[in-house]
């Protein structure tokens, strides 16, 4: 694993702001009455410019994303565990997304110790 930890979590955070972004615009516009019509031109301009700029910012930065995800610190995936439980409502969602996360990294992890060293062998 990458100890210098070189990326933050920009992506992670960029892309959590524009899902929830769009979800209040969704949630405005479809689930209020569960159909789109005229009315629904209010919310569309009220909440719409700030998921597209959300969205755009997120568009932005999500080439970071791999490389973040590849030098999660502990305290990153604390700062990202924070992020989910202030964004999703959801409490099996937040612990589905949070296992899914954290096996994902510790996969990585162990990956990245199976590497080969400088003399082409794997570590022990």
């Amino acid at each position: 694993m990458n100890t210098q930890n070189q990326f933050g979590i920009d992506a992670f955070r960029a892309g959590a702001e524009a899902s929830e972004d769009f979800w209040k615009l969704y949630e405005a516009i479809y689930l209020d009455d569960r159909k789109v019509n005229g009315e629904d031109l209010v919310d569309l301009v009220r909440l719409g410019p700030a998921a597209g700029a959300s969205l755009v910012q997120f568009i932005n930065k999500a080439g970071q994303l791999g490389k973040e995800w590849d030098d999660l610190s502990d305290e990153e995936l604390a700062e990202i565990d924070a992020i989910l439980i202030e964004k999703v409502g959801n409490t099996d969602l937040r612990g589905a997304i949070k296992h899914l996360l954290n096996f994902s990294v510790a996969i990585d992890r162990l990956a990245e110790q199976r590497k080969p060293n400088a003399t082409g062998t794997a570590p022990q």
